[in-house]
Protein backbone atom coordinates (compact mmCIF):
# COMPACT_ATOMS: atom_id res chain seq x y z
CA UNK A 1 0.00 0.00 0.00
CA UNK A 2 1.37 3.46 -0.83
CA UNK A 3 1.86 6.05 2.29
CA UNK A 4 -0.46 9.23 2.06
CA UNK A 5 2.97 10.84 0.82
CA UNK A 6 3.50 9.18 -2.10
CA UNK A 7 1.66 11.30 -4.06
CA UNK A 8 4.20 14.21 -3.43
CA UNK A 9 6.33 12.28 -6.64
CA UNK A 10 3.67 12.14 -9.11
CA UNK A 11 3.54 15.62 -11.17
CA UNK A 12 0.75 16.61 -14.17
CA UNK A 13 -0.54 19.79 -14.30
CA UNK A 14 -4.17 20.42 -15.82
CA UNK A 15 -4.26 21.55 -19.16
CA UNK A 16 -5.12 25.63 -18.57
CA UNK A 17 -8.63 26.21 -18.61
CA UNK A 18 -8.21 29.15 -21.51
CA UNK A 19 -6.17 27.26 -23.40
CA UNK A 20 -8.73 24.52 -23.29
CA UNK A 21 -11.18 26.97 -24.71
CA UNK A 22 -9.23 28.13 -27.32
CA UNK A 23 -8.17 24.82 -28.41
CA UNK A 24 -12.13 23.50 -28.46
CA UNK A 25 -13.41 26.95 -30.62
CA UNK A 26 -10.66 26.64 -32.51
CA UNK A 27 -12.08 23.68 -33.87
CA UNK A 28 -15.41 25.37 -34.01
CA UNK A 29 -17.03 23.68 -30.83
CA UNK A 30 -19.72 26.22 -29.23
CA UNK A 31 -18.93 25.00 -25.29
CA UNK A 32 -19.37 27.96 -22.19
CA UNK A 33 -15.71 26.73 -20.84
CA UNK A 34 -15.08 30.14 -18.64
CA UNK A 35 -17.03 31.00 -15.55
CA UNK A 36 -16.12 34.50 -16.93
CA UNK A 37 -19.97 34.10 -18.21
CA UNK A 38 -20.94 33.52 -14.71
CA UNK A 39 -23.78 36.46 -14.41
CA UNK A 40 -22.90 38.35 -11.12
CA UNK A 41 -24.64 36.91 -8.41
CA UNK A 42 -27.23 39.63 -6.90
CA UNK A 43 -25.80 38.86 -3.00
CA UNK A 44 -21.83 39.41 -3.86
CA UNK A 45 -20.14 42.52 -4.54
CA UNK A 46 -18.30 44.02 -7.70
CA UNK A 47 -15.36 41.91 -8.18
CA UNK A 48 -12.27 41.52 -7.93
CA UNK A 49 -11.32 42.92 -4.64
CA UNK A 50 -8.95 45.32 -3.49
CA UNK A 51 -6.90 47.05 -0.42
CA UNK A 52 -7.91 50.71 0.32
CA UNK A 53 -5.71 51.31 3.30
CA UNK A 54 -6.65 49.32 6.15
CA UNK A 55 -10.12 47.91 4.57
CA UNK A 56 -10.99 45.43 1.16
CA UNK A 57 -12.67 47.23 -1.22
CA UNK A 58 -15.04 45.96 -4.37
CA UNK A 59 -14.64 46.66 -8.13
CA UNK A 60 -16.47 50.05 -7.59
CA UNK A 61 -14.12 51.07 -4.47
CA UNK A 62 -16.75 50.56 -1.94
CA UNK A 63 -15.87 48.47 1.63
CA UNK A 64 -16.15 45.02 1.61
CA UNK A 65 -16.10 43.00 4.96
CA UNK A 66 -15.09 39.79 5.13
CA UNK A 67 -17.68 37.81 7.17
CA UNK A 68 -16.14 33.79 6.37
CA UNK A 69 -16.66 31.15 7.85
CA UNK A 70 -13.88 27.62 7.67
CA UNK A 71 -15.35 24.56 6.28
CA UNK A 72 -12.36 21.68 6.58
CA UNK A 73 -11.71 18.64 5.35
CA UNK A 74 -10.00 19.20 1.96
CA UNK A 75 -6.93 19.59 3.78
CA UNK A 76 -7.73 16.75 6.05
CA UNK A 77 -6.92 12.92 5.83
CA UNK A 78 -10.11 12.44 3.40
CA UNK A 79 -9.57 15.21 1.15
CA UNK A 80 -12.67 16.39 0.77
CA UNK A 81 -14.81 19.05 2.16
CA UNK A 82 -16.79 17.90 5.21
CA UNK A 83 -20.76 17.13 4.85
CA UNK A 84 -20.84 15.88 1.48
CA UNK A 85 -21.64 12.34 3.02
CA UNK A 86 -24.67 13.73 4.82
CA UNK A 87 -25.79 16.52 2.78
CA UNK A 88 -26.51 17.72 -0.58
CA UNK A 89 -23.52 20.16 -1.44
CA UNK A 90 -25.91 22.87 -2.45
CA UNK A 91 -28.01 22.46 0.50
CA UNK A 92 -24.62 23.18 2.41
CA UNK A 93 -23.60 26.34 0.71
CA UNK A 94 -27.67 27.49 1.32
CA UNK A 95 -26.74 27.30 4.69
CA UNK A 96 -23.60 28.71 5.11
CA UNK A 97 -25.79 32.12 3.18
CA UNK A 98 -28.64 31.89 5.74
CA UNK A 99 -25.94 31.71 8.84
CA UNK A 100 -25.05 35.33 7.42
CA UNK A 101 -21.50 35.00 6.03
CA UNK A 102 -20.53 36.27 2.55
CA UNK A 103 -17.19 34.18 2.24
CA UNK A 104 -15.70 30.88 3.24
CA UNK A 105 -12.18 30.41 3.79
CA UNK A 106 -11.38 26.72 2.25
CA UNK A 107 -8.49 24.72 3.28
CA UNK A 108 -6.44 22.31 0.66
CA UNK A 109 -3.37 20.54 1.24
CA UNK A 110 -0.19 19.93 -1.17
CA UNK A 111 -0.76 16.25 -1.10
CA UNK A 112 -4.70 16.77 -1.72
CA UNK A 113 -3.92 18.27 -5.15
CA UNK A 114 -1.66 15.32 -6.18
CA UNK A 115 -4.08 12.44 -5.84
CA UNK A 116 -5.21 10.70 -9.00
CA UNK A 117 -7.17 8.08 -7.27
CA UNK A 118 -11.02 8.69 -6.53
CA UNK A 119 -12.25 10.14 -3.18
CA UNK A 120 -13.99 7.23 -0.95
CA UNK A 121 -17.59 7.00 -2.24
CA UNK A 122 -18.43 6.99 1.17
CA UNK A 123 -17.13 10.56 1.83
CA UNK A 124 -19.56 11.61 -1.01
CA UNK A 125 -22.32 9.50 -0.38
CA UNK A 126 -24.63 12.61 -0.11
CA UNK A 127 -23.74 13.91 -3.15
CA UNK A 128 -23.66 10.68 -6.23
CA UNK A 129 -22.47 13.14 -8.92
CA UNK A 130 -19.34 13.27 -7.25
CA UNK A 131 -18.86 9.64 -7.23
CA UNK A 132 -15.55 8.80 -8.89
CA UNK A 133 -13.98 11.81 -9.11
CA UNK A 134 -10.59 12.91 -7.48
CA UNK A 135 -10.62 15.43 -4.26
CA UNK A 136 -8.85 17.86 -6.73
CA UNK A 137 -11.89 17.78 -8.52
CA UNK A 138 -14.23 17.52 -5.73
CA UNK A 139 -13.08 20.79 -4.54
CA UNK A 140 -13.65 22.03 -7.74
CA UNK A 141 -17.73 21.43 -7.52
CA UNK A 142 -17.32 22.80 -3.86
CA UNK A 143 -15.69 26.52 -5.33
CA UNK A 144 -18.76 26.21 -8.20
CA UNK A 145 -21.23 25.36 -5.83
CA UNK A 146 -20.31 27.97 -3.37
CA UNK A 147 -19.35 30.25 -6.10
CA UNK A 148 -23.45 29.70 -7.82
CA UNK A 149 -24.35 31.12 -4.65
CA UNK A 150 -22.55 34.05 -4.59
CA UNK A 151 -20.37 33.44 -1.14
CA UNK A 152 -16.45 34.28 -2.05
CA UNK A 153 -13.57 32.01 -1.53
CA UNK A 154 -10.07 32.63 -0.44
CA UNK A 155 -8.54 29.54 -0.68
CA UNK A 156 -6.01 28.51 2.21
CA UNK A 157 -2.96 25.66 1.80
CA UNK A 158 -3.62 24.56 5.43
CA UNK A 159 -1.44 21.78 5.63
CA UNK A 160 1.30 19.70 3.13
CA UNK A 161 -0.05 16.36 4.21
CA UNK A 162 -3.29 15.70 4.91
CA UNK A 163 -3.76 15.75 8.76
CA UNK A 164 -5.71 17.52 11.41
CA UNK A 165 -3.85 20.44 12.11
CA UNK A 166 -1.59 22.34 14.00
CA UNK A 167 0.62 20.12 16.81
CA UNK A 168 4.51 20.20 16.76
CA UNK A 169 4.89 18.30 13.35
CA UNK A 170 6.77 18.50 10.04
CA UNK A 171 3.90 20.59 8.71
CA UNK A 172 4.91 23.43 10.46
CA UNK A 173 6.83 25.27 7.81
CA UNK A 174 5.55 25.95 4.67
CA UNK A 175 8.31 23.68 2.78
CA UNK A 176 9.61 20.41 4.58
CA UNK A 177 11.31 16.91 3.56
CA UNK A 178 9.20 15.82 0.95
CA UNK A 179 8.02 19.40 -0.51
CA UNK A 180 10.45 22.45 -0.85
CA UNK A 181 9.79 26.27 -0.86
CA UNK A 182 10.31 26.11 -4.94
CA UNK A 183 7.57 23.16 -5.27
CA UNK A 184 5.37 25.27 -3.13
CA UNK A 185 5.12 28.28 -4.75
CA UNK A 186 4.41 26.20 -7.78
CA UNK A 187 1.59 24.60 -6.18
CA UNK A 188 0.55 27.82 -5.67
CA UNK A 189 0.83 28.58 -9.24
CA UNK A 190 -1.08 25.53 -10.35
CA UNK A 191 -3.91 26.24 -8.10
CA UNK A 192 -4.33 30.08 -9.24
CA UNK A 193 -4.06 29.08 -13.18
CA UNK A 194 -6.94 25.99 -12.12
CA UNK A 195 -9.79 29.06 -10.81
CA UNK A 196 -8.56 31.54 -13.39
CA UNK A 197 -11.50 31.97 -14.89
CA UNK A 198 -13.91 32.08 -11.70
CA UNK A 199 -14.25 35.14 -10.16
CA UNK A 200 -15.62 34.76 -6.91
CA UNK A 201 -12.30 33.12 -6.06
CA UNK A 202 -10.33 36.29 -4.48
CA UNK A 203 -7.95 35.60 -2.39
CA UNK A 204 -5.20 33.33 -1.76
CA UNK A 205 -4.49 32.07 2.13
CA UNK A 206 -0.64 31.82 1.86
CA UNK A 207 -0.38 29.06 4.21
CA UNK A 208 -1.35 28.09 7.62
CA UNK A 209 -0.26 29.14 11.35
CA UNK A 210 3.35 28.91 10.06
CA UNK A 211 5.34 27.54 13.44
CA UNK A 212 7.70 25.82 14.56
CA UNK A 213 8.60 22.16 13.04
CA UNK A 214 8.97 19.00 14.66
CA UNK A 215 12.88 19.29 13.96
CA UNK A 216 12.42 22.47 15.98
CA UNK A 217 13.25 24.69 12.66
CA UNK A 218 11.57 28.26 13.83
CA UNK A 219 10.60 30.69 11.75
CA UNK A 220 10.99 34.41 11.79
CA UNK A 221 9.92 37.14 10.26
CA UNK A 222 12.44 39.38 7.75
CA UNK A 223 15.18 38.91 10.52
CA UNK A 224 18.65 39.58 8.70
CA UNK A 225 20.64 37.73 11.41
CA UNK A 226 18.93 34.21 10.84
CA UNK A 227 18.81 31.63 8.48
CA UNK A 228 16.99 33.07 5.33
CA UNK A 229 15.88 29.28 4.52
CA UNK A 230 13.03 30.30 7.45
CA UNK A 231 12.17 33.97 6.66
CA UNK A 232 8.57 33.34 6.10
CA UNK A 233 8.62 37.06 5.04
CA UNK A 234 10.44 36.43 2.29
CA UNK A 235 8.56 33.22 1.44
CA UNK A 236 5.26 35.10 1.63
CA UNK A 237 6.34 37.83 -1.10
CA UNK A 238 8.03 35.22 -3.32
CA UNK A 239 4.72 33.06 -3.14
CA UNK A 240 2.67 36.17 -3.29
CA UNK A 241 4.67 37.77 -6.51
CA UNK A 242 3.93 34.36 -8.50
CA UNK A 243 1.03 34.46 -7.81
CA UNK A 244 0.06 37.58 -8.92
CA UNK A 245 1.96 36.79 -12.17
CA UNK A 246 -0.69 34.82 -13.13
CA UNK A 247 -3.91 36.51 -11.61
CA UNK A 248 -3.14 40.34 -10.57
CA UNK A 249 -6.87 40.31 -8.71
CA UNK A 250 -6.13 38.05 -6.30
CA UNK A 251 -5.87 39.27 -3.01
CA UNK A 252 -2.72 37.88 -1.11
CA UNK A 253 -3.56 36.59 2.57
CA UNK A 254 -0.44 36.56 4.61
CA UNK A 255 -0.60 34.98 8.02
CA UNK A 256 1.93 36.11 10.83
CA UNK A 257 4.21 33.58 12.61
CA UNK A 258 1.74 31.30 14.98
CA UNK A 259 4.67 29.79 17.27
CA UNK A 260 6.47 31.52 18.79
CA UNK A 261 3.54 34.05 19.05
CA UNK A 262 5.43 36.86 16.58
CA UNK A 263 1.91 37.10 14.82
CA UNK A 264 2.31 40.67 12.91
CA UNK A 265 4.20 42.35 15.27
CA UNK A 266 7.00 42.89 12.92
CA UNK A 267 5.21 44.36 10.01
CA UNK A 268 6.10 47.52 11.71
CA UNK A 269 9.78 47.45 10.89
CA UNK A 270 9.22 44.94 7.88
CA UNK A 271 6.15 45.37 6.03
CA UNK A 272 5.63 42.67 3.13
CA UNK A 273 6.03 44.71 -0.53
CA UNK A 274 3.90 43.20 -3.24
CA UNK A 275 4.80 43.67 -7.03
CA UNK A 276 1.22 44.72 -7.35
CA UNK A 277 0.27 47.51 -4.28
CA UNK A 278 -3.36 47.12 -2.94
CA UNK A 279 -3.92 43.44 -2.90
CA UNK A 280 -1.96 42.56 0.32
CA UNK A 281 -4.44 41.46 3.60
CA UNK A 282 -2.94 40.31 7.01
CA UNK A 283 -4.63 37.41 8.70
CA UNK A 284 -4.01 36.66 12.15
CA UNK A 285 -5.85 33.89 14.72
CA UNK A 286 -7.05 33.82 18.09
CA UNK A 287 -8.02 30.98 20.54
CA UNK A 288 -9.15 31.26 24.18
CA UNK A 289 -6.86 27.90 25.66
CA UNK A 290 -3.63 29.32 24.29
CA UNK A 291 -1.88 32.56 25.31
CA UNK A 292 0.73 34.51 23.95
CA UNK A 293 3.85 32.80 25.13
CA UNK A 294 4.06 28.80 26.28
CA UNK A 295 3.66 30.15 30.05
CA UNK A 296 -0.01 31.72 31.65
CA UNK A 297 -1.98 33.50 30.98
CA UNK A 298 -3.86 31.95 28.05
CA UNK A 299 -5.93 34.51 25.98
CA UNK A 300 -9.08 33.43 28.29
CA UNK A 301 -7.40 34.35 31.65
CA UNK A 302 -7.13 38.06 30.48
CA UNK A 303 -9.20 40.88 31.24
CA UNK A 304 -10.55 43.32 28.92
CA UNK A 305 -7.78 45.70 28.88
CA UNK A 306 -4.63 43.33 29.31
CA UNK A 307 -6.59 40.94 25.97
CA UNK A 308 -7.38 44.82 24.17
CA UNK A 309 -3.29 45.66 24.86
CA UNK A 310 -2.41 42.39 23.56
CA UNK A 311 -4.35 42.10 20.66
CA UNK A 312 -2.83 45.61 20.00
CA UNK A 313 0.34 44.53 20.06
CA UNK A 314 0.15 41.55 18.07
CA UNK A 315 -1.92 42.49 15.18
CA UNK A 316 -4.33 44.91 15.78
CA UNK A 317 -2.12 47.72 15.34
CA UNK A 318 -1.66 46.99 11.52
CA UNK A 319 -5.16 47.96 10.24
CA UNK A 320 -4.41 51.96 11.87
CA UNK A 321 -5.39 54.47 9.64
CA UNK A 322 -2.61 56.44 8.07
CA UNK A 323 0.71 54.27 8.40
CA UNK A 324 3.39 53.11 5.68
CA UNK A 325 2.45 49.61 7.03
CA UNK A 326 -1.32 49.93 7.41
CA UNK A 327 -3.64 47.02 5.95
CA UNK A 328 -6.94 44.72 6.50
CA UNK A 329 -6.03 42.26 9.44
CA UNK A 330 -8.79 39.30 8.31
CA UNK A 331 -8.74 37.23 11.89
CA UNK A 332 -9.29 34.00 9.60
CA UNK A 333 -9.85 31.85 12.72
CA UNK A 334 -11.49 31.96 15.82
CA UNK A 335 -14.06 29.57 17.39
CA UNK A 336 -15.79 28.13 20.06
CA UNK A 337 -18.06 25.08 21.74
CA UNK A 338 -21.81 25.85 21.33
CA UNK A 339 -22.24 25.21 25.20
CA UNK A 340 -19.26 27.90 26.26
CA UNK A 341 -22.24 30.87 25.93
CA UNK A 342 -20.44 33.37 29.33
CA UNK A 343 -17.17 32.58 28.10
CA UNK A 344 -15.00 35.59 28.72
CA UNK A 345 -12.51 35.25 26.15
CA UNK A 346 -15.04 34.74 22.92
CA UNK A 347 -16.77 38.11 24.92
CA UNK A 348 -13.67 40.01 24.74
CA UNK A 349 -12.44 38.86 21.04
CA UNK A 350 -15.84 39.59 20.16
CA UNK A 351 -15.90 43.18 21.30
CA UNK A 352 -12.44 43.83 19.72
CA UNK A 353 -13.69 42.34 16.74
CA UNK A 354 -16.74 44.23 16.79
CA UNK A 355 -15.04 48.04 18.14
CA UNK A 356 -12.23 47.51 15.49
CA UNK A 357 -14.54 46.69 12.66
CA UNK A 358 -12.30 43.93 11.55
CA UNK A 359 -12.78 40.95 8.98
CA UNK A 360 -13.09 37.72 10.14
CA UNK A 361 -13.28 33.79 9.49
CA UNK A 362 -15.06 31.68 12.22
CA UNK A 363 -13.63 28.05 12.73
CA UNK A 364 -15.49 26.45 11.51
CA UNK A 365 -18.78 25.12 10.30
CA UNK A 366 -18.37 21.99 10.51
CA UNK A 367 -21.08 20.05 12.83
CA UNK A 368 -18.37 16.86 12.81
CA UNK A 369 -17.54 14.01 13.70
CA UNK A 370 -13.68 15.03 12.71
CA UNK A 371 -12.05 12.82 10.45
CA UNK A 372 -10.36 11.50 14.00
CA UNK A 373 -14.19 10.35 15.08
CA UNK A 374 -14.29 13.44 17.38
CA UNK A 375 -17.52 15.50 17.78
CA UNK A 376 -16.93 19.38 16.87
CA UNK A 377 -18.35 21.23 19.65
CA UNK A 378 -16.98 24.24 17.14
CA UNK A 379 -19.36 23.47 14.27
CA UNK A 380 -22.00 25.97 13.69
CA UNK A 381 -24.45 23.23 11.74
CA UNK A 382 -26.25 20.69 13.34
CA UNK A 383 -25.11 16.82 12.49
CA UNK A 384 -27.55 16.73 9.68
CA UNK A 385 -25.39 19.57 8.16
CA UNK A 386 -28.39 21.69 6.95
CA UNK A 387 -29.66 23.34 10.36
CA UNK A 388 -28.08 26.09 11.50
CA UNK A 389 -27.17 26.24 15.35
CA UNK A 390 -28.66 29.36 16.42
CA UNK A 391 -26.98 30.14 19.73
CA UNK A 392 -25.07 32.92 21.42
CA UNK A 393 -21.83 32.39 18.64
CA UNK A 394 -24.87 32.63 15.93
CA UNK A 395 -26.03 35.97 17.23
CA UNK A 396 -22.25 37.49 17.70
CA UNK A 397 -21.14 36.93 14.28
CA UNK A 398 -24.51 38.49 12.79
CA UNK A 399 -23.89 41.34 14.52
CA UNK A 400 -20.23 41.74 13.92
CA UNK A 401 -20.63 40.78 10.07
CA UNK A 402 -21.96 43.98 8.99
CA UNK A 403 -19.28 46.97 8.06
CA UNK A 404 -19.24 50.13 10.39
CA UNK A 405 -17.21 52.07 7.92
CA UNK A 406 -14.99 52.43 5.46
CA UNK A 407 -15.16 53.77 1.81
CA UNK A 408 -18.70 53.98 0.48
CA UNK A 409 -20.36 53.38 3.82
CA UNK A 410 -19.13 56.74 6.34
Amino acid sequence: MLSPFAHFRKRGLRLPLRLACFLLLTASVSVACSSDSRPPHPLAPPVPLATHGRYIVDAEGNRVKLASVNWYGASDTFHVVGGLDTAPIDEIVRSIRSLGFNSVRLPFSNEMMRITEPVDPRAVAANPSLIGKTPLEVFDATIDALAREGILVIVNNHTTRGMWCCFLDSDGLWFNEDLSTEEWIEDWRRIVRRYLDEPYVVGADLRNEVRMNSFLEEPHWAEKDRDPALDWHAAAERAGDAILEINPDLLIVVEGINFPRVHLSRVAVAPIALSIPNRLVYAAHNYGFIGPTALPPTYGEMDWETFRATMDAEWGYVATEGEAYTAPVWVSEFGIGFDADNDAWFKNLIRYLDEGDFDFAYWPLNPGPKASGDDEPYGLLELDWKTPREDFRTEAIRRIAQPKKGPGID
